[in-house]
């Protein structure tokens, strides 16, 4: 079971980040009379808390919560499983999780695996069951741990049928690798991934550039390069987001460990004093 960090890794975070902090400020509003800018690349109601210990953290930066994608309802059936075999559900997601549930509600017998806490949070608010957690919050971290459980077992990989609700532009990692061992795997999309309708116009309204974006999936950096030719300074919430941010000619200051709220508000704070001490 993963610690939580948050404590040490906020005051840490903030501890070297609070000198240079000022002076980053005091040169903008030198400039323009406006603190610093950083984005977040989401929804504000998906990133309140996350907002507010930057806030917290800071009053010299002006951190802004702007959603970069929307997500759709798809249309989905859930394929019947075969006598004598189980369910198993992979959740990857949270949003994929808040899909499925608006339309359908998991067997009786169903094995629900997610990957992360914050998944396995909102399953379990929906009066699920959890009854595994991927420790390593990446698809192919999971895929791994999804082979090595099921091969740990008594059954073959063979009696179970893996079911994924997820997104169309989600990877196949998972089922390639589950595939390969003679799992039978039910891709199911559930919704699917937009740029925001507003995007463009939204950043053309910008009064200054941002000088950091925290980006939370490849998707979102597609999105906002179609929309502004502006590349600021990234931070990443993982590898996969890393590699696509460098494509698209992104510098990416910091690449968050984890997911968790926690390592993403030290990683923006980190990436604001790298910034600063790049000067």
């Amino acid at each position: 079971m993963r610690q939580s960090t948050f404590p040490l890794s906020i005051l840490l975070a903030i501890v070297l980040a609070s000198s240079s902090f000022t002076l980053f400020a005091q040169e903008t509003n030198q400039k323009n009379g406006q603190k610093p800018l950083v984005i977040l690349g989401r929804e504000a109601e998906r990133c309140e808390t996350l907002l507010e210990h930057l806030r917290a953290a800071t009053d010299v930066v002006d951190f802004q919560a702007l959603p970069v994608i929307e997500t759709e309802a798809e249309d989905f059936v859930i394929p019947t499983v075969e006598v004598g075999k189980k369910p198993v559900f992979l959740f990857t997601s949270p949003r994929g999780v808040e899909y499925f549930f608006v339309k359908e509600t998991l067997p009786k017998d169903a094995f629900v695996v997610a990957l992360g806490k914050g998944t396995q949070r909102i399953i379990e608010s929906h009066g699920a069951e959890c009854h595994l957690v991927s420790s390593i919050e990446t698809t192919k971290g999971m895929a791994e741990e999804l082979a090595n459980y099921f091969g740990s077992l008594d059954r073959p990989i063979t009696d179970f049928h893996f079911i994924q609700p997820t997104c169309d532009i989600a990877g196949r990692g998972i089922q390639k690798r589950l595939e390969s061992l003679g799992a039978i795997f039910t891709r199911v999309e559930s919704y699917r991934v937009i740029p925001h309708p507003q995007l463009r116009e939204e950043l053309s309204q910008l009064t200054e550039a941002p000088r950091l974006v925290l980006f939370y999936s490849p998707s979102g950096v597609r999105a906002w390069k179609e929309s502004s030719e502006l590349l600021p300074a990234a931070a990443s919430i993982g590898p996969v987001t890393s590699k696509v941010l460098k494509e698209n000619g992104f510098d990416v200051i910091c690449e968050s460990p984890t997911p968790h709220e926690e390592d993403l508000v030290a990683t923006v704070l980190r990436a604001l004093s790298l910034i600063v001490a790049a000067k």
